[in-house]
């Protein structure tokens, strides 16, 4: 290929001229290069008269060859917010679901970013419908509202009791409870509850006791008052007694090689709980004989 401003002989295909940097072939420019500057309609001068328009002269007996074809893609790069590709990809979705498809609005990326962002910082909602959300704030309300009212008719059937069954009663609420507390301590170990030490036979007692006097006190088991109170006053003097001897239970507490390595070797400690369900024992049994004493008396 002849170079039509130096005539230098190139080879065939040659873009750029090698003696005198002409350009031979502009299709490797792009389709939007052009010799005239933007905003003039003047001509580039190159500073000699060759017309650039015109074909390069061919010489005797050499044939001409024409510069390769440009090279284009046949495809086109889409967008990445192109309606029809959006489109395109709904439609596929949806097909894979088996649903119909939809139309899709076309949206930017940056309001895309936006509703991103949104929907991130959005809270999560319950997994519980709105119904059941509802269903279960009412169930919780309604067992609220029942415990109030079993704890206002329990104190309602207490203050009702004369001073002998409120002292009986009293005491054993008192012993129930305290059963579950420290009764001995082998620093720096952990405490040992009474019932650990052997008081849930205290604690049954304890109950029992309730229990016959709230039945003797109902209106219909009147006639069997004096048998109820008979069974009162043995589990009232049984709990009593069988609370004393923890006192000793709780001194000859013996701890295994393990927890004795660990132990300090000062002994064991009583705690007050101890101290304070043999008092619930105590006041039960005399609450129960101050009533029995009342019942003989008015025979």
């Amino acid at each position: 290929m002849k170079c039509p401003k130096c005539g230098h002989d190139n080879p065939a295909g040659t873009a750029i001229c090698a003696k005198c940097d002409n350009i031979l072939d502009k299709s490797f420019l792009g389709d939007g290069f052009t010799d005239e500057p933007e905003g003039s309609g003047e001509a580039v001068d190159f500073g000699d008269n060759t017309d650039r328009s015109a074909p390069p002269p061919s010489e005797a007996g050499q044939t001409e060859i024409a510069p390769p074809p440009t090279r284009r893609s046949s495809r086109r790069p889409r967008p990445a917010t192109d309606p029809g590709l959006l489109a395109a990809k709904t439609a596929r979705k949806a097909a894979s679901l088996g649903e119909e498809p939809t139309e899709h609005k076309a949206e930017s990326l940056p309001d895309a970013r936006k509703q991103k962002r949104s929907a991130q910082d959005t809270p999560v909602e319950s997994a519980f419908a709105p119904e059941e959300n509802e269903s279960l704030k009412a169930e919780s309300q309604r067992m609220a509202a029942e415990i109030r009212v079993q704890v206002r008719k329990g104190w309602s059937f207490y203050q009702s009791l004369r001073l002998p069954e409120k002292i009986a009663l009293g005491g054993a609420a008192a012993t129930f409870l305290f059963s579950f507390f420290p009764w001995v301590r082998f620093p720096p170990l952990d405490a040992i509850s009474g019932v650990d030490l052997g008081g849930l036979f205290g604690v049954l007692l304890a109950v029992g006791c309730g229990v016959v006097l709230y039945l003797r006190m109902r209106p219909e088991n009147a006639p069997r008052a004096r048998y109820l109170l008979f069974a009162q006053l043995g589990c009232a003097a049984l709990c009593a007694i069988f609370m004393l001897t923890r006192v000793s239970a709780a001194r000859g507490y013996t701890l295994s090689e393990e927890e004795l390595a660990l132990a300090e070797g000062g002994g064991s400690l009583l705690q007050p709980g101890l101290f304070l369900a043999i008092l619930g024992s105590l006041a039960m049994l005399g609450g129960t004989l101050m009533h029995h004493r009342t019942l003989l008396n008015k025979d």
